[in-house]
């Protein structure tokens, strides 16, 4: 797959988690949680150069969590489910602009 095509996935699966943020049910935490995956799906390499820091430090900031597992090693809440826990909804909000900016930057990119 070329980079264009990598992009354009990038940017179609950002715009759908977008949607599900602004549309879907329960609060921002439980809409986060909801589309979480992106998270852990996305590299620096799924986005062009201009952007793979701002998508990296949220990344960052969003995966910073503590990871607990059970006895047996399996996950019970993810590094994700162990940042939003006790975080206030205006920190969460100002992740989802970021989200959002970046995504519109993408698709900007793409339309050029």
């Amino acid at each position: 797959m070329g980079q264009r095509s990598t992009y354009r996935y990038t940017n179609e699966k950002l715009s759908n988690a977008i949607y599900h943020l602004t549309i879907g049910e329960g609060n921002i935490k439980q809409r986060l949680l909801s589309v979480r995956m992106i998270f852990f799906t996305f590299s620096e390499n799924s986005f062009p150069e201009f952007l793979r820091n701002d998508w990296m430090k949220l990344k960052k900031t969003m995966t910073s969590g503590l990871e607990l597992k059970n006895g047996e090693g399996v996950v019970q809440m993810d590094s994700i489910q162990g940042y939003l826990y006790g975080r206030k909804k205006r920190t969460l909000s100002k992740h989802v602009s970021k989200l959002v900016q970046i995504q519109q930057q993408l698709r900007d990119y793409l339309e050029d």
